[in-house]
């Protein structure tokens, strides 16, 4: 089991069985989108994030799931992809890459990457929240 706490004081806790995964879109031509995991059916498990930002974190578990990305303003699916998370502490970042509307090497894809899960939403250009001056 792993504690990790984070910069609001707020302990959780992630079994070896247990991993975290957000979504940064980064595809153009997608306003909104969404990503769904089939361990939970068809409930988003990130919705509205904005092109060039990314989702909070969501816990999922270690295990192989299909994970789908949505464009939130029509519901279609964009994009699958079937990955393993590693497991806690680590997470991954399922990032959505290249263009809806397009064909071959510049059509829409998700690449998921290992990466090591912080507090809240992604903003570039912000001060990170151990820079943030706490109330």
């Amino acid at each position: 089991m792993v504690l990790s706490l984070t910069n609001k004081l707020t302990a959780t806790m992630q079994s070896a069985t247990s991993s975290k995964v957000r979504l940064f879109a980064l595809s153009p031509d997608t306003k909104t989108a969404g990503m769904q995991c089939s361990a939970n059916g068809t409930t988003e498990i990130a919705k509205g994030v904005h092109y060039s930002l990314g989702s909070t974190w969501v816990d999922v578990q270690a295990t192989s799931a299909t994970y789908t990305v949505i464009d939130d303003a029509t519901s279609a699916s964009i994009v699958a992809r079937t990955e393993t998370p590693p497991a806690a502490p680590l997470g991954f970042t399922n990032f959505l890459i290249g263009l809806q509307k397009a064909t071959g090497p510049a059509a829409a894809k998700l690449i998921a990457l290992k990466d090591a899960p912080e507090g809240g939403v992604c903003k570039p250009g912000l001060k990170s929240d151990d820079e943030a001056t706490l109330p």
